[in-house]
């Protein structure tokens, strides 16, 4: 059910929230109405996007939009190891948010995040075991649990990794790939290295679709996404349409030779 929340005016002028596109600072806000009392939400991107746009068809990606927020720290992603579901958490929630009220969180975990007794992959540790002890006192305690999560939480989620998959369709789609172009190895570790850099994903679209209009880049088969995201220089280049000249690309193939050597072993740093 959507809730009343706050909007303070500092909102507006955090430095990190500046720094996300517009669409994503919708959502930032469109997450506090959907957040529990304690800051907790479904992450699944297609019911955030359902209650943020319900009565139109959203034109941006609500996973763009998650990695951003989650990339700059607005929120951190779960994953709750008794449905496999995404869960969200606004951070800071309660010091922004006054509820008079408050609702017991039925996503909140019943394990301490902040604790390595978090358990991962299914391993259960001995503070599981406590855990475990808790929630049968519970259950013979009755009303005293009802209402409250119990849900246990593993690690954050690297939302990079969802977000990775939608940029290399978005690159297909630009390029007008084939349905044979596939997400190799090295293609999906530039793309996540730009996103872990802090790059937004609308920046490394705007960086694809610049590329794309760009006859000499287009002509000469360098569109590749692996080199739009080869480096933070390329990328920069790319999204601020400055276009790259013909020995630009020779060092960018050089370097990355370079690169691919020395991951090979076969280079130590000297000529």
């Amino acid at each position: 059910m959507p809730r009343i929340r706050t909007i303070k005016p500092e909102f507006w002028s955090d430095e990190k929230l500046a720094t996300v596109s517009e669409a994503t600072l919708l959502v930032a806000i469109g997450l506090l109405n959907l957040a529990d009392d304690e800051g907790y939400f479904n992450a699944n991107p297609k019911l955030i996007d359902a209650f943020i746009f319900p009565l139109r068809e959203s034109s941006m990606s609500t996973h763009g939009a998650i990695s951003e927020l989650s990339n700059i720290g607005y929120i951190e992603v779960f994953k709750c190891l008794k449905n496999e579901k995404d869960i969200g958490l606004v951070k800071n929630f309660l010091t922004h948010q006054v509820i008079s009220r408050p609702t017991a969180s039925k996503l909140a975990p019943i394990v301490d995040l902040s604790s390595s007794s978090v358990i991962t992959h299914g391993v259960t540790t001995d503070s599981s075991q406590t855990e475990r002890k808790g929630k049968e006192q519970g259950k013979e305690q009755g009303k005293e649990r009802e209402g409250k999560g119990t849900c246990i939480l593993s690690p954050k989620v690297d939302v990079n990794l969802f977000i990775a998959d939608e940029i290399f369709q978005y690159w297909v789609n630009a390029m007008n790939k084939g349905s044979r172009t596939s997400l190799t190895a090295l293609r999906k570790s530039k793309i996540n290295s730009r996103l872990k850099a802090g790059y937004p994903s609308h920046e490394i679209k705007q960086a694809i679709d610049n590329v794309a209009k760009d006859e000499f880049l287009v002509a000469g088969g360098h569109t590749d996404i692996e080199m739009i995201c080869r480096s933070d220089t390329n990328l920069e280049k790319y999204r601020d349409a400055v276009k790259m000249s013909s020995s630009d690309i020779k060092n960018a193939k050089r370097q990355q030779s370079i690169e691919d050597f020395s991951n090979e072993g076969g280079y130590d740093g000297q000529f």
